[in-house]
């Protein structure tokens, strides 16, 4: 998908989150996964966004930490 199509709450989410996970490394990043998560909860209760924004935030952690924090 192009970021285009995704809801800009969507990608304001996943913007901050990937901003924590590249800038805040003393924070371990399944803290970080887990407070955006939690945040895409609030705004679209029951639906799959919750799964894509892990799934995406899951990669991009294992890809910018390499090791498991």
């Amino acid at each position: 998908w192009k970021i285009e199509r995704l809801a800009s709450v969507i990608r304001m989410i996943l913007r901050l989150a990937i901003f924590e996970l590249k800038e805040s490394s003393l924070i371990p990043r399944t803290v970080i996964m887990n407070e955006y998560i939690e945040i895409t909860r609030e705004f679209f209760p029951g639906g799959k966004e919750t799964n894509f924004v892990n799934s995406v935030l899951d990669k991009t952690a294992k890809a910018l930490r390499t090791k498991t924090t």
